[in-house]
């Protein structure tokens, strides 16, 4: 290398899914403690950095127990009903605690699943919820009233490019059954992951019919598939139309920041975050926190008829946890009956 030339950064991680598989045969083998190091960064990373700082601050709780009464820094059968009873003057779900101290405390405890399913420490988990007697709070679901109030307020002749923005941010939600971590980064620069960020170049558009894109990764997603969202304007609320919406605001973005990048993109070329997108939520849908906009769209096809197994494979849930969102919702509730009557009658029987 001449003198003066630089030399060219190398990243300290290695990209082991870049590599060749014969390059990856090539490689010498780790060292124990290297193999150690390996196999606990892999552990890690193995949870949202989101939820890795949730389980580190959880941890705090049995660390200042077992402090407080002297007791093993390992749980046990005896120790763990009684940090059950600890938690319950401080926290509104121990479970989730548990939950945290499985993550630290599992590879150490082989039994810690019967530990943590011993008849002690389930007795004392369900005496605390009965005497919490806090129901699960969720987001309500964004209305279709809701969404036509953000979106009303962007075609505005005076609306500016990031009111657009977040009108198509929910419509997006609303239509393609989104979480918002799906549409909007986490605000904590460290939590963002780059390859999960929706792309411009992904979105395909039949004007005033489909606009589509496709979604890097998704919570039920663990091996990176991705998904092919499609949003219908047939399925639009009956005040705007989804598709001539998001086609504005495409636009508008390729106007300003040209055809490549993100597909949310703020005036200013900064990504959306959550931090950005809720306060103007709110100003149209007070108490709705990002969820609701996927349960706003689960609600709402289930009020047009929609069928659950075709609610379940359009919001990519992995399970039946979307009829959560749903269950007591008052127009679910409706469409339900109005369908039941228009079903026909079974054979024999007379309506």
């Amino acid at each position: 290398m001449s003198r003066g030339e630089r030399r060219p950064r190398v990243s300290k991680r290695v990209s082991f899914g870049l590599a060749s598989r014969q390059e990856r045969r090539k490689q010498p083998h780790l060292s124990a403690a290297a193999l150690a190091r390996l196999t606990a960064d892999l552990t890690e990373r193995s949870l949202e950095p989101s939820t890795r700082r949730g389980y580190s601050y959880a941890l705090k709780h049995w660390r200042t127990f077992t402090k407080v009464y002297n007791l093993p820094h390992l749980p046990s059968s005896t120790s763990l009903p009684l940090f059950v009873a600890f938690l319950s003057r401080r926290v509104k779900d121990p479970d989730k605690i548990l939950s945290a101290l499985a993550y630290h405390y599992r590879p150490a405890l082989p039994d810690w699943d019967s530990i943590r399913s011993a008849p002690e420490v389930l007795r004392v988990l369900r005496g605390a919820r009965k005497t919490a007697g806090v129901s699960v709070r969720r987001s309500p679901p964004l209305l279709p009233r809701h969404l036509v109030a953000l979106v009303s307020y962007a075609l505005r002749p005076t609306a500016s490019y990031d009111d657009v923005l977040a009108a198509a941010v929910g419509t997006a939600g609303f239509g393609g059954l989104h979480r918002l971590g799906e549409l909007a980064q986490p605000n904590a620069r460290e939590d963002r992951d780059p390859r999960k960020v929706i792309m411009r170049h992904s979105v395909s558009l039949t004007p005033h019919r489909t606009f589509g894109y496709h979604l890097p990764y998704h919570k039920a997603d663990r091996y990176w598939r991705g998904s092919d969202v499609v949003i219908s304007a047939a399925l639009s609320p009956a005040a705007f139309n989804c598709v001539d919406l998001l086609s504005l605001y495409l636009a508008r973005r390729d106007a300003l920041h040209g055809p490549s990048g993100a597909l949310f993109l703020r005036e200013d070329g900064r990504p959306v975050t959550r931090g950005w997108f809720l306060p103007r939520l709110e100003t149209f849908a007070p108490e709705i926190t990002g969820h609701g906009l996927r349960a706003g769209g689960a609600t709402f096809l289930a009020g047009l008829g929609v069928d659950a197994a075709t609610i379940k494979r359009l919001g990519r849930w992995s399970s039946d946890a979307w009829e959560i969102y749903i269950r007591d919702h008052p127009s679910v509730n409706a469409a339900l009956q109005a369908r039941a009557a228009r079903a026909p009658a079974p054979p024999g029987r007379r309506r």
